[in-house]
């Protein structure tokens, strides 16, 4: 029998969670884990690159 594990953001219950702790420009070591479904996982990761490659917006303009 297989373990099943709960998705901290959608709470579907699972076979298989993972959790990211550390990649470019992110660090959860001492954060609380949370684990996520693979459909989670996925969205989560696409929108952590999205951010890592989007260039920072620029100030708004100084109102005089």
């Amino acid at each position: 029998m297989k373990n099943k594990f709960r998705c901290d953001f959608c709470g579907i219950e699972t076979d298989w969670v993972a959790r990211v702790a550390i990649a470019p420009s992110y660090n959860r070591m001492y954060s609380e884990p949370k684990y996520a479904c693979r459909a989670c996982h996925e969205k989560k990761e696409h929108e952590r690159e999205t951010s890592i490659r989007k260039p920072p917006s620029p100030p708004p303009p100084q109102q005089a």
